[in-house]
């Protein structure tokens, strides 16, 4: 790339620097292991004094975000992270509790307004909406999610290690779960409204 900068790398043998330093301090060899989920593309982060860029192999380089991106540990936005972190685990009960539940805008609208209610926000809907897409596309980014926040529906797809951190989260999630679930069977679908009329 010829960027002078130190680089991380997801894919086996792009961590050689790391791996020898971390087996010099333990005294003992550290195996190499592909650090990208087998359905991800490896990346490299490049960090010097000028910034980080990040380069999604076979893809372009881009700059990475000073805002929250997947890239939590560059941004350190706690806040944001909570929230990732509270959306992924609302999905996971919706996953547990109704395996047919698979609407994307059901799931905003109810998350957002909710959220919106327990945190006494005045904040607009729109922008949390926002919020809960960047949080959609990352989770879909990491394989978390088959689907888009402007698609109708999405499919989950949790591995063990998707769960790991959101213990905290899930007490608050089965709140929003519960809440999403009774708004969805609140909506009666078209057509038997249009049967009643």
């Amino acid at each position: 790339m010829g960027i002078d900068a130190f680089n991380q790398d997801t894919a086996k043998k792009g961590r050689d620097r790391i791996n020898a330093e971390l087996s010099n301090i333990m005294h003992c060899s550290i195996p190499d292991s592909r650090l990208a989920s087998s359905s991800a593309k490896d990346s490299v982060i490049y960090t010097n004094m000028f910034g980080a860029r990040v380069w999604y192999k076979s893809c372009n380089v881009t700059d990475l975000s000073t805002k929250y991106t997947p890239t939590y540990i560059l941004t350190g936005d706690e806040q944001e992270l909570d929230f990732y972190n509270l959306v992924i685990s609302t999905i996971a009960v919706l996953e547990e509790q109704d395996r047919s539940f698979h609407s994307v805008s059901q799931l905003r609208n109810g998350f957002c307004k909710e959220y919106k209610k327990v945190n006494d926000l005045q904040e607009d809907l729109k922008v949390l909406a926002d919020r809960f897409n960047q949080a959609f596309e990352r989770a879909s980014d990491k394989g978390i999610i088959l689907g888009s926040y402007w698609k109708e529906t999405y499919f989950s797809y949790f591995c063990d290690i998707d769960y790991v951190g959101l213990e905290q989260y899930m007490e608050m999630a089965e709140h929003y779960a519960s809440v999403i679930l009774q708004k969805s069977k609140d909506i009666k679908p078209y057509s038997k409204q249009l049967k009643r009329n």
